[in-house]
């Protein structure tokens, strides 16, 4: 179904357009500008960062998706695809981009070559002996890089771009 718009009508000028664009080119348009911007947002994303990379994993776990439905395009990792050294699978990826806020450590600390643990206490000033250490602790957790973030916002400008000339093509019957 063809749209027809009229640009603009004053008694000085008659400014008039006859533009016909179907909802499916519409359509296309939006979906390759999308497509050609979460392109640009993954690639940056994963040539800026400041994790190391030991592996590769989390790199080459930066994908992308577009959404038909409601016009929208997402970049994301993709968890699943994580694995550790092991091979286990390690969802990581989440926490380098997010970070974690501080943790409590709770554990247990038993003698491993002997019956009991020793140390010397100062304020007591003399040894101490137990069989098993309660410990609690406080982490500080992994600070946030934000790295999808900051390629998002390095590269609005291009982004605009490519919805601009996207656009200018498909008024002009180049976007087919």
């Amino acid at each position: 179904m063809a749209t027809k718009v009229v640009v603009g009508s004053s008694d000085n000028i008659d400014l008039s357009s006859n533009i016909l664009i179907t909802q499916e080119e519409v359509d296309r348009y939006v979906n390759a500008c999308l497509r050609d911007s979460c392109t640009l947002v993954r690639d940056y994303a994963k040539e800026n960062h400041r994790y190391k990379n030991r592996s590769g994993e989390l790199t080459r776990a930066i994908r992308f998706r577009v959404i038909d439905k409601v016009k929208r395009g997402e970049v994301y990792i993709k968890d699943s695809d994580l694995k550790d050294s092991n091979g286990k699978q390690t969802p990581y990826g989440t926490y380098i981009n997010n970070g974690t806020g501080p943790t409590m450590v709770n554990r247990e600390i038993f003698p491993v070559r002997a019956k009991a643990l020793k140390w010397f206490d100062k304020r007591l000033g003399r040894d101490i002996f137990a069989t098993r250490v309660h410990q609690h602790y406080k982490k500080k957790g992994i600070k946030a890089e934000h790295f999808l973030e900051n390629a998002f916002d390095a590269c609005k400008g291009e982004i605009d771009r490519i919805f601009e000339e996207g656009l200018g093509d498909l008024l002009s019957g180049k976007f087919k």
